[in-house]
């Protein structure tokens, strides 16, 4: 609406056709994705809003979908018991921005990460974090798949930690070439691959690989980086005495086909198979795509068009936020080329 200054953060990991939406302005919205029979489109469905104190940052469901919990610029995490809307619980703060927030199912706990420059561990039942993992640097960008933390940093380094059981983690440059600094990150569904996106519009994929090492008495898994898939320019363009180019604001994959992945960007959302390499679809956009999500099935993406936060506090914020969402068919999600 009009009085939202652009979309922070959108999440479909809860039901399938559920989605979460949380804004700068301190809105929480969750809309229910339903068929309109009248045009065969897809309509928006709002279930669920709250005004709250601070700007919102991240969001994340709880598992079942009982809970939302979500992240201000105070530094704090509070949850929302759905049945009872009008209970605000705190949960847990940092000293800092909490960039990103995640509920793991593996130990009924939460995970952040913060720009004080750690990532900790919350159980639910008690007030002082479970485990504390020191970063050295601000986490710009940080994404989950199980137990598998991926995490872009502000000195131009990606982390992976395999939570469990001993907060194993491998450090590794960034690809996206000297002073790109790393704006998106996203891990695949299968925890094979991870993607990472830059504010001059560069893009870099790197495999993931387990190492085994032996500890006593059990196995523990060790990740590292073993194969570069590749790096590219997904939204600049060099030309004679010029330079376009473009925030990569999200970036995210699906679980039909873990070679395809988007980008979202300030002028686009496209879609690419790093199998073959080659971006299989663009939309103009006209407005930025300030977030994007992917259901865990694959089937919807849901995405906001606003105003870019990540240009600075001097971009004119004038144009509203625009929720939509796509059903990504079968065909598009196979392509291998631009047809």
């Amino acid at each position: 609406g009009k009085h939202q200054l652009y979309s922070m953060g959108i999440t479909l990991e809860g039901h399938e056709r559920l989605f979460a939406v949380g804004t700068w302005d301190g809105q929480l919205r969750i809309y229910n994705i339903e068929d309109n029979p009248n045009n065969n489109q897809l309509a928006l469905v709002q279930k669920f809003f709250k005004q709250v104190k601070w700007p919102v940052i991240d969001i994340a469901w709880s598992k079942n979908n009982k809970s939302l919990y979500y992240t201000m610029i105070d530094n704090t995490v509070c949850e929302i018991d759905l049945h009872k809307p009008t209970i605000n619980n705190k949960v847990c703060s940092h000293s800092d921005i909490i960039r990103n927030i995640f509920y793991f199912e593996g130990g009924d706990s939460l995970v952040t990460a913060s720009f004080d420059k750690t990532i900790k561990t919350w159980d639910l039942k008690k007030p002082t974090p479970s485990s504390i993992i020191e970063l050295g640097h601000k986490p710009y960008a940080t994404d989950m798949c199980d137990s598998l933390i991926g995490c872009g940093l502000s000195n131009e380094t990606v982390v992976t930690i395999q939570l469990s059981p001993y907060n194993k983690k491998s450090v590794q440059m960034s690809q996206l070439g000297k002073h790109s600094q790393i704006q998106c990150l996203a891990i695949d569904p299968i925890g094979s691959a991870m993607a990472y996106g830059s504010n001059d519009g560069r893009v870099s994929l790197i495999k993931l690989t387990n190492n085994y090492i032996m500890g006593v008495a059990e196995q523990v898994t060790s990740l590292s980086y073993l194969d570069p898939i590749f790096s590219f320019k997904a939204e600049k363009q060099e030309i004679p005495g010029s330079t376009i180019m473009h925030n990569i604001n999200a970036i995210g994959f699906n679980s039909r086909n873990p070679k395809w992945f988007f980008t979202a960007s300030s002028q686009a959302l496209s879609a690419w198979n790093y199998q073959s390499k080659n971006r299989v679809d663009s939309t103009p956009t006209q407005r930025p795509v300030t977030s994007c999500g992917v259901s865990h099935s694959g089937q919807f993406m849901a995405y906001g068009l606003g105003n870019d936060y990540h240009l600075g506090p001097d971009v004119p914020l004038n144009q509203p936020t625009d929720l939509r969402v796509h059903y990504i068919t079968d065909i598009e999600v196979e392509k291998t080329k631009w047809v």
